[in-house]
């Protein structure tokens, strides 16, 4: 057999050794775009709410945070900013 052949011959045989191809893509939930978020219902915080802020790679760091009367909040690991300007 000539090299031409079995190169043709290889790549037919290689070609049909993949995945079987997805054709119902459009139905799989996953896969479909998110839709338009609702908004939720108008709130301002305020002084005297408590923030829960969570830190997801690092939960030891989680902790709730009072508004303080100016607005503001302190955090253990981060400590006070500087008012903005």
């Amino acid at each position: 057999m000539s090299l031409r052949r079995c190169l043709m011959v290889l790549c037919l045989v290689a070609t049909g050794c993949g995945p079987p191809p997805l054709t119902n893509m459009g139905t799989i939930p996953a896969l479909q775009p998110a839709g338009p978020m609702t908004p939720g219902p108008d709130y301002l915080i305020q002084t005297g709410d408590e923030l829960d802020v969570r830190f997801p790679f690092q939960p030891e760091m989680n902790e709730a945070a009072p508004v303080r009367p100016d607005g503001r909040i302190t955090l253990v690991a981060t400590g006070e900013s500087p008012p903005s300007a």
